[in-house]
C-alpha cells in the first residue's frame, strides 16, 4: 500500500493530536472542560454587577467560575480591558451615557463563561433630560428588572403588531406577534424571564421570552379589546413568578365584565368578575400573599374604583368620581405594607369645565386619602404611578400631548416637563432604577415612534 500524501498525514497528526488532547484532559479527572472556540459561544456562568461610582466611572464585580482564569471585560461590545482579578474599574466613560458591559473567562482550554449584560446609564451633566428614539411604535410599557435593565413593549406605527426590545445599545425590536392589536402590558420576573400579554383577532394573547426565544398562546379566545385599543390588557406577576391578566370579555348572556386569567402548573384557570370597566397595563396589582387588586374606570369614564380580591369576591375598597370620557386605565401600585395607591383625572362641576385636577387616592392603615397632584388647563390621557422606596411619584400626559412628572416630597407634589420631549405624547410609562435613574417611556404621536427619557432625580 502507498503511504498516505504528506498533506494528509499533516491533517490526521492534527486530529489525533486534538483527540489526545481531549482524552488526556478527561483522564486527568477534569471531566467538566468544555472547549468553546470563541466568547460568545461560552455558557452564561458568571454574574456580573455593575455599580455607578460618580458620573464617569463604573465599578465591575462578579463571581464564578472557579478555578485559574484571566477576564476580558466589554462594554458596548467592544474590549476594555483584561484582567484576573474579580473586580474592574471603567473610568472611561462619558457623563450623560448608558453602558453595558459583559466579561468573559478563558483558561488554558479555551472560553469556559461569559456573564449577563449589566448596564449603567451614568449621571447627566445637568438636571435635564435625555432623550433617545428607540423604535417606530405606539403605546408603550415599560418594566425594569433586578438587575436595572429596561424592558420595552410596544404596537406597530399604525397599532397593529407587537414588539419587544431590550433596551440596550446595539439592540433591535424583536416581533413577538404581527397580529396583536392592542397595548401590550409587560412584566419581568426574578428570574429573568419576560412576560407579554395583549390582544388580537384571536383574543387574548401572551407570550413569554426565556434563553430559547418566544413562545405564544392564546389565553381566551372571548377576550375583547376595550373601547379603545390602548384599553388594557393589564399584567401582573406573583410571587412564583406566574402571571395574571385582567381583560374584558362578554359574560354568559350578560354585559361585558373584566376576567382574571391565572397561570397555573395545569394551565390557566379564569377568576371572572362583575366588574364593567377598563383597566391598563398597569391596572392590576398582587401582593407578597398572592391577593389580587385591581384599579379600574367605568365604560364612561365617570369613577374610578379600587378593588380587592377576597374569598367572597372582588370588593370595592375605595371609589372617586373622574372627569368624563377620561376613560384611560387608571395605574395601581402596591407600597411596602401592600396598601394600595392609584392616581387619575378629576374634573369639578360643571363637568363642561376645561380645568382638571390630577389627584392619589392611598390607603393608610385606618382610611383612604386622596389629594390634588396639580391642576391643569385641559384633560390628559394617559397615567402611570411607581416608587422608588417610599418616594411616589407620578408620570402623565397633559392635554397638549406633554409628559410630565411629579414627584411627592415633604407634603407638596414638585412637577417638571420632560424637556426636549421631540413631540406630542399620548401613552406614558416610567419606572426608577436601582442606578436612581428615573426612565419615562412614552410614544409621539406626529413622530410614529417610541421614546426614552432619563434624568437621575
Amino acid at each position: 500500500m502507498r503511504p498516505a500524501p504528506r498533506r494528509a498525514r499533516g491533517v490526521l497528526a492534527t486530529l489525533l493530536a486534538t483527540l489526545f488532547a481531549a482524552v488526556f484532559a478527561a483522564g486527568c479527572g477534569n471531566d467538566s472542560v468544555t472547549l468553546f472556540g470563541s466568547a460568545s459561544d461560552a455558557p452564561e456562568t458568571i454574574v456580573l454587577t455593575a455599580t455607578a461610582d460618580g458620573a464617569t466611572r463604573a465599578l465591575l464585580s462578579w463571581a464564578g467560575p472557579s478555578g485559574d482564569f484571566a477576564f476580558r471585560v466589554e462594554r458596548n461590545a467592544t474590549a476594555v480591558g483584561d484582567t484576573e482579578s474579580m473586580t474592574f474599574v471603567d473610568t472611561r466613560l462619558a457623563a450623560g451615557q448608558r453602558y453595558c458591559w459583559r466579561v468573559y473567562a478563558r483558561n488554558g482550554f479555551g472560553w469556559q463563561a461569559k456573564s449577563n449584560e449589566a448596564c449603567l446609564g451614568t449621571a447627566p451633566t445637568t438636571q435635564g433630560w435625555r432623550v433617545e428614539r428607540l423604535a417606530a411604535g405606539r403605546w408603550p410599557a415599560l418594566a425594569i428588572d433586578a438587575r436595572g435593565e429596561l424592558h420595552a413593549c410596544f404596537a406597530g406605527a399604525g397599532g397593529l403588531g407587537i414588539a419587544y426590545l431590550r433596551v440596550a445599545p446595539g439592540r433591535t425590536p424583536e416581533t413577538v406577534d404581527a397580529d396583536g392589536q392592542a397595548q401590550c402590558a409587560l412584566a419581568v420576573g426574578a428570574d429573568g424571564v419576560v412576560h407579554v400579554a395583549y390582544l388580537s383577532r384571536f383574543g387574548l394573547r401572551y407570550a413569554n421570552r426565556s434563553a430559547s426565544g418566544w413562545a405564544t398562546s392564546t389565553v381566551d379566545a372571548q377576550a375583547l379589546v376595550g373601547i379603545r385599543r390602548f384599553d388594557g390588557p393589564a399584567i401582573a406577576l406573583a410571587a412564583d413568578g406566574t402571571p395574571r391578566i385582567a381583560y374584558r370579555r362578554p359574560t354568559s348572556g350578560g354585559p361585558v365584565a373584566l376576567t382574571v386569567a391565572l397561570r397555573e402548573r395545569s394551565g390557566w384557570t379564569f377568576d371572572p368578575t362583575t366588574i364593567a370597566g377598563l383597566v391598563g397595563p398597569r391596572s392590576l396589582a398582587v401582593d407578597a400573599s398572592g391577593v389580587l387588586r385591581l384599579a379600574t374606570t367605568d365604560d364612561l369614564g365617570q369613577s374610578v374604583v379600587a378593588w380587592v380580591r377576597q374569598p367572597r369576591g372582588w370588593v370595592s375598597e375605595h371609589s372617586e368620581s373622574l372627569a368624563p370620557n377620561a376613560g384611560d386605565g387608571p395605574p395601581i401600585a402596591l407600597d411596602a405594607g401592600a396598601r394600595a395607591r392609584f392616581a387619575w383625572w378629576w374634573r369639578a362641576a360643571p363637568t363642561t369645565a376645561t380645568e382638571v385636577t390630577l389627584r392619589w387616592s392611598e390607603a393608610t392603615a385606618s382610611v383612604w386619602r386622596t389629594e390634588s397632584i396639580a391642576t391643569l388647563p385641559l384633560l390628559g390621557t394617559r397615567v402611570a404611578i411607581g416608587a422608588a422606596g417610599a418616594t411616589p411619584r407620578v408620570a402623565a400626559v397633559d392635554g397638549a400631548g406633554v409628559v410630565r412628572v411629579w414627584t411627592r416630597g415633604a407634603g407638596a407634589w414638585d412637577g417638571e416637563t420632560v424637556t426636549g420631549q421631540g413631540g406630542a405624547a399620548a401613552s406614558v410609562d416610567f419606572a426608577v432604577g436601582p442606578d436612581g435613574q428615573l426612565r419615562v417611556l412614552y410614544d409621539r404621536v406626529n413622530e410614529g415612534d417610541v421614546a426614552l427619557a432619563s434624568r437621575v432625580p
